[in-house]
Order: structure tokens, then C-alpha cells, then sequence
């Protein structure tokens, strides 16, 4: 047989980053996905980030960590840059779903960089119906229609509020026809 070379299997891994259906907005150093097929956004770390836009589909595992070290300036591990891969890849950010690297290869490696992580934060955005829904009683609100109930008073939604009418003053003002009447909303 011929001379081969061994492959490790993250060496025949060729991440690509999905970009059908994303809007991406990067914040500092982070990026902000949004994924308009599932309607979640996601925010990427820089070390999260950095390996997501390495993912062209043509670079392995050990192309992508030589990538991100020589821009950060370090060494960064295959295990690293394999977390990485697997965060992105639980979130639907890389476009073969499939990918699969040996989850030996990853635990081999990681004890000593468990406190190093690409991180990949998701936020679901709600449907439309939950957008409009209402604040109930007790709730803070800036208008009436904020309230599932009645209105809005002091910032606070009120329902089934009792409006109390207390009358102040001495008995002589009463008596000299200076009423003061009092009116508030009881809580």
C-alpha cells in the first residue's frame, strides 16, 4: 500500500459557518447573531466569535486554532478550538450539523483549559402574540394600555382599584362651608 499520512479526526473536519438567514452585528470585541430561522439571537464571546468567522469550510480544526493564536497573539489548543466548534454547533451556527469530533479527543484535553471557553450566550426572542401581552396587576406600566386590567396609576397597573373620597379639614371650616375633600386611589 502507499505511504499515507495519519489524519487525527478533527484533521478532516472542515467547519463552515452558516450564513443563510443570519444578521450578524459585531459589539466590541463580541458578535451578535441573529438567527431568522429560529428566531433566537445568539452573543458570541471573542473567542467564540473569532472561531465562528474562521469556519470558511476549507480550514480544519488545526488551521482554525493556528488562525485564532496568531490573532490573539498565543497558542491556542485544538481542544479549544474543538469547545468552540461544539457550542457553535449546538446553536445551528455551522452549516454540516454533523460534525463529529471525537469526544475522547476532547476530554483528553479538557482539564487543563476548562476555565477557558468559548462562549456562545442564546436568547430566544418572544412571538408576537408574547410582545403585546400585558402587565398584570401590581406590574410597572407607563400607560393604560401596558394593564390587563383598568389603568395604569403612579406607574403601577391598578385593577378593581377603589377610589376612596375622604373629607380633611377641621369642623369649623366644614361648618364655614370650606369643605376639602380628599380623593385617591387605594391600593
Amino acid at each position: 500500500m502507499g505511504n499515507s499520512t495519519p489524519y487525527t479526526p478533527e484533521e478532516r473536519v472542515f467547519p463552515k459557518a452558516r450564513t443563510d438567514q443570519i444578521v450578524q452585528q459585531p459589539a466590541g470585541d463580541e458578535l451578535l447573531i441573529y438567527d431568522l430561522r429560529k428566531n433566537v439571537a445568539h452573543n458570541l464571546d471573542a473567542s467564540a466569535a473569532e472561531i465562528w468567522k474562521l469556519c470558511d469550510g476549507n480550514r480544519s480544526v488545526s488551521a482554525i486554532a493556528a488562525g485564532l493564536g496568531s490573532d490573539q497573539g498565543a497558542e491556542v489548543s485544538k481542544e479549544f478550538v474543538i469547545r468552540g466548534l461544539e457550542q457553535l454547533q449546538n446553536v445551528e451556527l455551522l452549516e454540516d450539523s454533523s460534525l463529529r469530533i471525537g469526544r475522547r479527543t476532547v476530554i483528553a484535553g479538557a482539564l487543563p483549559m476548562l476555565a477557558a471557553v468559548p462562549v456562545v450566550l442564546t436568547l430566544k426572542a418572544p412571538l408576537a402574540a408574547q410582545q403585546q401581552s400585558c402587565v398584570p396587576n401590581g406590574g410597572n406600566c407607563d400607560v393604560d394600555a401596558n394593564c390587563c386590567e383598568f389603568f395604569c396609576a403612579d406607574g403601577v397597573c391598578i385593577g378593581k382599584a377603589k377610589i376612596k373620597v375622604e373629607e380633611t379639614g377641621t369642623a369649623e371650616d366644614r361648618k364655614a362651608g370650606k369643605k376639602k375633600t380628599k380623593i385617591y386611589i387605594e391600593r
